[in-house]
């Protein structure tokens, strides 16, 4: 899971909004420490279809 200080955070917010639209998981640092979590709504289905599929293509 990728890091990510509180000032890029606030700096670049609606990049990385879509990015975690897209799948991808951060966590908010504040001096080095963990202050937050942001991950996909659970009810991301396109992006979870997606990887089962390929999963399942693999088998």
């Amino acid at each position: 899971m990728t890091e990510i200080a509180i000032q890029e955070a606030k700096t670049h917010l609606s990049n990385l909004l879509k990015r975690v639209e897209n799948g991808e998981c951060f966590t908010i640092t504040n001096r080095g420490r963990m202050v937050a979590v942001v991950i996909p709504p659970p009810n991301n289905t396109k992006k979870n279809a997606k990887e089962a599929y390929s999963k399942l293509i693999e088998l």
